[in-house]
């Protein structure tokens, strides 16, 4: 029998292993700053309150921290009321624009005269040639026996109205995918889930990355915020 065993425990191993698992229990507690009611054996007072002192500031930081993102998606929510707005604006322009052009266009076909194979046909405005509606020219005997239309458009003004119809398409169809766009990342920025610092920049530059015309309803929506509001009772002055 060793000196430090008992009849009970011969080897000592039970006393060390209680010793052991005091010692593991300790160092646990003095590292929590928790009070053991015995002299600290392994981390002395002040670096213990040194790291009690670090553990506060990491928390405050933390906190700082979590306050900046929340103001950053409180921001950014703000910023997306905003595109919404002005999208909504920008796609309803961009509608009666392209409905307002494509009656032009229908006017033009109204009136364009057909020639004997019941095409659509367009003179050019020196008179020397001519176009189908599809842009094909006109054969030149075909041409000399068309009988035209003096109230018809010229090719040239049916290619404007042309041009003038798509573009209007064009910027419409822009609007709404930006819209879609739009949706998804307000849809991600509502879910709640976390969004870390990358997933929020590249979320913000894809809502910035917006249609001219949305751009300029930006600009009118806050051109209109900044106008003062008539005061009560009193009366409004009908703009010239």
């Amino acid at each position: 029998m060793t000196d430090s065993g008992t009849p009970d425990d011969p080897s000592g191993e039970q006393a060390l292993r209680r010793q052991a698992r005091q010692d593991a229990t300790d160092f646990q507690n003095e590292m929590a700053d928790l009070d053991v009611g015995r002299i600290r054996r392994f981390i002395p007072l002040d670096q213990s309150q040194r790291a009690q002192r670090d553990r506060d500031e990491r928390r405050d930081r933390d906190w700082l921290l979590s306050l900046l993102g929340y103001e950053r998606l409180a921001a950014f929510q703000h910023r997306l009321a905003e595109l919404d707005r002005a999208s909504i604006r920008a796609l309803r322009e961009a509608e009666r624009r392209a409905e307002t052009a494509e009656q032009q266009l229908q006017q033009i076909r109204t009136v364009a005269t057909r020639d004997e194979r019941g095409r659509l046909v367009y003179r050019t405005a020196n008179r020397s040639s001519g176009f189908t509606d599809d842009g094909v020219a006109v054969a030149q005997d075909e041409f000399d026996r068309v009988i035209w239309r003096e109230d018809a458009a010229t090719w040239e003004e049916r290619q404007r109205a042309g041009d003038t119809w798509r573009e209007a398409i064009a910027e419409r169809d822009a609007i709404g995918a930006y819209r879609d766009r739009l949706d998804t990342i307000r849809q991600r920025v509502d879910s709640g889930g976390p969004l870390d610092e990358s997933e929020l920049a590249e979320l913000q530059k894809g809502a910035e990355d917006l249609p001219e015309s949305v751009a300029r309803e930006l600009v009118n929506l806050a051109s209109a915020s900044r106008e003062p509001s008539p005061s009560p009772g009193a009366p409004t002055v009908p703009k010239p």
